[in-house]
């Protein structure tokens, strides 16, 4: 199974990317900027690993607690995908 997931709730920024038995990370330091790194950042690791989203079996997303406003980011920035991918989305915390 593979599964996208994204933490972008608290002070770093995390996207792993589980496949199977392994797990890579791409860790980014939030900034400012987060909504604007967060899809190259998923483009990159994607791409290094030879996937594409329809490869993907789901998304996981960080739920809180954390702020606000990156909860939105990233639960929008997952669905959206998960759309787009006809994925299933799911929530952690």
């Amino acid at each position: 199974m593979k599964i996208l997931v994204i933490n972008v709730v608290s002070e770093n920024c995390y996207i792993s990317l589980i496949n199977g038995d392994k797990q890579v990370i791409c860790r980014f330091e939030k900034a400012n900027n987060t909504s604007e790194r967060l899809l190259p950042e998923i483009d990159s690791l994607l791409k290094k690993n030879k996937l594409g989203l329809s490869d993907l079996d789901a998304g996981m997303v960080c739920e809180g607690p954390g702020s606000f406003t990156g909860i939105r980011v990233g639960i929008a920035t997952v669905k959206g995908l998960a759309l787009g991918a006809d994925i299933k989305v799911l929530g952690f915390n």
